[in-house]
């Protein structure tokens, strides 16, 4: 198997990962990453490393009188303390991560005595004396000029706990780097910045348009940020466990059968695999082995986005079926029959089980794994290696869904990670993760860009994470300030400015993770909650007495289904298909109006069930309604409403009185226009974290109420009034509009939806066209 640039040349034949890379003979030697760097962009391979870094080493002589550096005097920083009060890591309550398991224990209970409500206190002081500078947590420090990579004491610690207890089993030599990012927004920029050639189409060619790669549903901020660059967005197909590696519109058949007449193609993946946004999809394992495979077959870059990847619900599965009362999960794969060759049980195992890669399983469920290894014995090649297992050292990690990173034996994955969904979004602070090469050229676009975060931020990050450090052994007369080494002026020992040792109270390691299992255990049940409502209501149910005499001792019970969606198995999202099939205005006639005495519920119900009560007392017939793919991506008649209209008015209801709930609407995320105006216009996204607690279960089921009312609008008038912000009217609900993209029409468009349909101008808005047809701000 060979490996390929994205323009078709050979880089080698040593291909990686699941597909290709023999392990070292002896078996247990790492080989060393690719070398990638073909995938720089021409600003990152030309970009020279910043010349004052040759300086740092000598600003650390002791005694040095440094004036080369242009660094403001520590003593006219206005702040002499930083000081907050901060949660104790016991503040909230974990979930099992082992719930099947009926011996497994909550984690991380407070000490006897403690209060976990308390508060403890943080302080930073302006000075604290201390010769390492990666144990040095004070102002002088953190607010001075310093390096690109990151406030040392917090550089150091993220590299440990990402090296040894997230990612610990890196397969290539010498493991991954990190440097620290203004989020993760900012740490894509950066990737992109790396990796990327702007292309403009008045002065390139279109064969050399970049791409990325990427699911059909997206993160919109992701798009923001490269179709400027001129980048392509190549939307890859997905199910519902994520992007497909094989099959029709999988990745590997969008690579092998790429046409380089527009453009290259794509050498940048990018993914959420760990609580995808908007989607809440885990993931599985053996299929980020096989995606990972195709990607170093055609030598792709994987950019693995990971805001939520310690939100994973290892409940959600028993939970959902318990909730809509199907079999359990677990009982499933035990009573399922011994069926050789049935690639379906296998793939049910190995992809949708959540208990397959878990370390602590109840014997029913290790003879499971025993008979489905068996099985699947001779589906591994002998050339796929297998990193090594080693344990990140807590109980919580290990039950998580590793990254690519586990598998990265080529040196291919770019990891992001931030503190937005751990500490808060306004920290602005994250991380990158990948092999040494490529995070030197992060470095560089830090060097030559934002320098290092917030020294505020950092301070304050890892005071609170860190906690005291063990002070170093030295002397006073040896202690060594950054006025001595960068600022020229006065020793710190000789000048009034404030001083101290740090009396904080920090979390350390074990509670940063015991703070981890807590926000997993708050959010998993805020999940739990709005998805038992959410199934509560997700059809509608009428009972009426049939017209013929004959059947009067029957009562014919009629179930309208709404919406659908899967449990998230991650992530702060539930991902609701709304069933606008079933609305009584379905491709009804914009200008027909039933009066509401003659108009019938729903005509026909999709889903019809018959009790009678001497005939059919023990049985239950169901009817489906075709929903083939064809079906649902024909050409709407504009002189009809269509899903692009309910879809908006339906949203734009939901934030009237009583309801008064704001969703985001399914084109916002869409990779391309084409998958807004065909899908996107189906699906919403509800978020329960943003609510308060108290919140949670009010505003779901104002959700579920305000789509059942929504259902029993039978006049197209009432549409069209919803519509007005979109169409040309003016309406109180055009903030609502504006947050969902979809902008403001013109009396214009209103006079000429006659004529070329309603439906035609709200799927243009919905996917964020303008009149014209061009792509819109």
């Amino acid at each position: 198997m060979m490996s390929y640039h994205h323009d078709g040349r050979d880089v080698g034949s040593r291909v990686s990962g699941a597909g290709s890379m023999a392990a070292d003979k002896a078996g247990d030697e790492k080989a060393p990453p690719l070398d990638l760097s073909h995938h720089f962009s021409f600003v990152s391979r030309n970009r020279l490393p910043n010349e004052m870094k040759k300086y740092y080493k000598l600003f650390q002589i002791p005694g040095i009188g440094n004036i080369a550096g242009g660094l403001p005097n520590v003593q006219f920083f206005p702040f002499d303390t930083l000081e907050a009060k901060t949660a104790k890591p016991e503040r909230w309550e974990p979930t099992p991560n082992y719930p099947e398991n009926e011996n497994a224990s909550t984690c991380g209970s407070s000490k006897s005595g403690d209060d976990p409500q308390a508060s403890a206190k943080l302080a930073i002081p302006k000075i604290l004396h201390e010769t390492d500078i990666t144990k040095k947590i004070d102002l002088e420090t953190a607010l001075q000029y310093g390096q690109a990579q990151g406030y040392p004491p917090l550089l150091k610690w993220i590299r440990e706990f990402t090296r040894e207890n997230l990612h610990p089993n890196v397969p290539y030599k010498d493991g991954p780097e990190v440097t620290l990012v203004c989020g993760s927004t900012d740490g894509f920029s950066k990737t992109l910045d790396v990796f990327v050639d702007a292309w403009n189409p008045e002065w390139h060619d279109v064969r050399d348009r970049p791409g990325l790669l990427c699911e059909e549903i997206v993160y919109p901020g992701i798009l923001n940020q490269s179709k400027p660059r001129g980048v392509q967005i190549v939307p890859v197909q997905s199910d519902e466990h994520g992007m497909l590696a094989h099959g029709q519109g999988s990745l590997e058949d969008v690579l092998e059968n790429w046409n380089p007449e527009k453009g290259l193609r794509p050498h940048l993946m990018y993914t959420v695999t760990l609580g995808h946004n908007p989607s809440g999809r885990v993931l599985p394992m053996e299929r980020r082995k096989q995606l990972y495979a195709v990607c170093s077959k055609y030598d792709v870059i994987i950019v693995e986005d990971e805001p939520y990847w310690y939100l994973q619900y290892p409940s959600a599965a028993t939970e959902e079926a318990k909730s809509r009362g199907q079999p359990l999960p677990i009982e499933e794969v035990i009573t399922e029959e011994e069926e050789d060759d049935d690639d379906e049980f296998q793939q049910s195992l190995m992809v949708d089980s959540v208990y397959w890669h878990r370390q602590y399983l109840n014997s029913a469920i290790q003879k499971v794994q025993s008979r489905v290894r068996g099985r699947g014995a001779d589906q591994s090649s002998s050339e796929t290696p297998q990193p090594r297992k080693v344990s990140s050292g807590y109980e919580f990690l290990d039950s998580l869904q590793p990254s690519f990173l586990s598998v990265d034996t080529d040196g291919r994955v770019v990891r992001l990670d931030t503190f937005s969904k751990t500490i808060a979004p306004g920290c602005r602070l994250g991380w990158v993760t990948a092999a040494p090469a490529i995070i030197e050229k992060f470095i560089g676009v830090s060097e030559s860009s934002t320098q290092q975060p917030s020294g505020f931020v950092q301070a304050m990050v890892a005071q609170l994470i860190m906690g005291p450090q063990e002070p170093a052994a030295s002397s006073q007369k040896s202690t060594l300030s950054l006025t001595s080494l960068f600022g020229g002026g006065s020793d710190s020992s000789s000048s009034p400015i404030p001083s101290s040792t740090s009396s904080s109270q920090g979390w350390k390691k074990d509670g940063w993770i015991r703070w981890l299992e807590g926000l997993r255990g708050q959010y998993e049940r805020r999940m739990i909650r709005m998805c038992r409502i959410l199934d509560s209501g997700s059809s509608i149910v009428r009972s009426s007495v049939p017209a013929s005499r004959r059947d009067n001792d029957c009562l014919v019970i009629t179930k309208t289904p709404i919406f659908d969606y899967s449990w998230p198995r991650g992530g702060m999202f539930v991902w609701v298909r709304l069933l606008f099939e079933t609305h009584p205005l379905w491709q009804a006639p914009w200008q027909s109006f039933v009066p509401p005495a003659a108009a019938s519920f729903c005509s026909p119900p999709p889903i019809s069930l018959s009790f009678c009560q001497e005939q059919r007392k023990s049985k239950t017939k169901m009817k489906k309604t075709d929903d083939s793919k064809q079906q649902e991506k024909q050409k709407q008649d504009p002189a009809l409403i269509g899903g692009a209209s309910l879809s908006a008015a339906l949203m734009l209801y939901l934030t009237q009185k009583p309801h008064l709930v704001l969703v985001s609407t399914g084109a916002l995320f869409s990779a391309n226009e084409t998958i807004a105006a065909e899908d996107g216009w189906r699906y919403f996204r509800l978020c329960f974290a943003a609510v308060g607690e108290e919140d949670v279960d009010a505003t779901s089921q104002r959700f579920v109420d305000g789509v059942h009312a929504f259902w029993r609008v039978k006049d197209p008038r009432v549409i069209k009034k919803l519509l007005e912000p979109i169409t040309g009217g003016k309406s109180a609900a055009t903030t609502a509009v504006s947050l969902t993209g979809q902008g403001e029409g013109t009396y214009a468009q209103a006079q000429a939806a006659e004529e070329e349909g309603m439906e035609s101008i709200v799927t243009r808005k919905m996917v964020g066209l303008d009149v014209t047809g061009k792509m819109g701000c």
